[in-house]
């Protein structure tokens, strides 16, 4: 594989300004980053009423398993009366949501 060709690795931070916490994920989101997702994810969904936004404008790729945390950490930030939402502008990703029906559970936010 020559250096172009190499993808880089996945990173994600989270953020908390106010009562949102924002995880932001960079570069390539798969399996490998599962742990990491799910640390940043469970810590922002875990109090009363989480307001979570998760930013994928900086993903690369991101894959089946990541998007079911997604969808895990939706689902515990209804059960706590919370919301999660998505800031999202790449197209390729913004399709895949589409293609995976996520587009109609997942609401889009502004970046602001």
């Amino acid at each position: 594989m020559s250096s172009s060709d190499h993808r880089p690795d996945g990173s994600v931070c989270s953020v908390t300004i106010g009562t949102r916490t924002t995880v932001a994920l960079h570069g390539e989101i798969d399996l490998a980053m599962a742990p990491q997702l799910i640390e940043h994810l469970d810590a922002a969904t875990a109090g009363h009423r989480p307001d979570v936004v998760v930013d994928l404008r900086a993903v690369t790729f991101i894959d089946c398993s990541s998007l079911g945390l997604l969808c895990r950490a939706r689902r515990r930030s209804q059960e706590r009366h919370g919301h999660l939402s998505l800031i999202c502008t790449d197209a390729r990703t913004l399709r895949l949501l589409r293609l995976a029906d996520l587009l109609r559970i997942f609401p889009l936010t502004d970046p602001t």
